[in-house]
């Protein structure tokens, strides 16, 4: 091998370290940059780059105001920074949480979570029907107001949305949030039923939901999609609302 060789080489060596230096750190980001639906290749690209060498995104996108928020939990009804609803983060997310919202079977989705229970847990629940119409109430109340309690938008107790007889004995519930950019992968596989039964069947085991809560007989699960105010300044965020609601009779 000759000399113009061995120093071509070592150039391209040289190269491909360094490139690999710059993107190993950034690897997340440039991920999420490349996934962005709404973005064209020549964008993308520009982003990689500025990503890479740690540059400042271009004057018309940069504002001295921070109109995010890196706190993931509320427990209060907000609403979001009115700024929040022009970023181009946000509005990506929005158009990602109304097309999940639109492909997810809540109908089909209970029949295979309480099927899922039953087999693994050898019990005889069954899907609440008459809890459906609360429980997607309360599931688009904490989605619209991003905040997570036990209490309604109006201070009283989530029971009270549920017109059935002694329903703040009878009846209790689980909530569960997740933040997750709107370019995750998840978000298209979760679209499936089963794939949903499945992680929300693990999330209740991870938080050792079943070592607390046994005695119910019927239960009815919504979810509502929307899209956050969270790091929203860097990426398109959506926060999952989980309700399950359990009745004891």
């Amino acid at each position: 091998m000759n000399q113009k060789r061995v120093w071509l080489l070592f150039k391209v060596i040289f190269i491909a370290v360094v490139w690999l230096m710059l993107y190993l750190p950034n690897q997340e980001a440039i991920q999420s940059i490349i996934q962005q639906d709404n973005q064209s290749t020549l964008d993308k690209v520009v982003q990689v780059t500025r990503q890479l060498l740690n540059l400042p995104l271009p004057e018309k996108n940069v504002s001295s105001e921070i109109i995010g928020t890196n706190q993931t939990t509320f427990a209060k009804p907000r609403q979001l920074n009115s700024a929040v609803y022009h970023h181009d983060n946000f509005q990506y997310a929005e158009r990602v949480a109304q097309q999940f919202n639109q492909d997810v079977n809540l109908d089909e989705l209970n029949r295979i979570f309480v099927s899922k229970i039953n087999e693994k847990y050898n019990a005889v629940k069954s899907v609440g029907q008459h809890l459906s119409e609360g429980t997607i109430q309360r599931a688009a109340q904490l989605s619209d107001f991003h905040y997570l309690n036990a209490e309604t938008i109006n201070g009283e107790s989530f029971a009270s949305l549920f017109e059935i007889s002694q329903a703040e004995t009878r009846i209790s519930e689980y909530l569960y949030e997740l933040h997750i950019v709107a370019t995750d992968v998840h978000l298209k596989t979760w679209k499936n039923s089963e794939i949903l039964a499945d992680y929300l069947l693990k999330a209740l085991e991870k938080n050792d939901f079943f070592n607390h809560e046994q005695q119910w007989v019927s239960q009815y699960i919504a979810i509502k999609v929307a899209a956050s105010d969270y790091l929203v300044d860097k990426s398109p965020y959506v926060r999952m609302v989980v309700v399950l609601t359990m009745d004891n009779q």
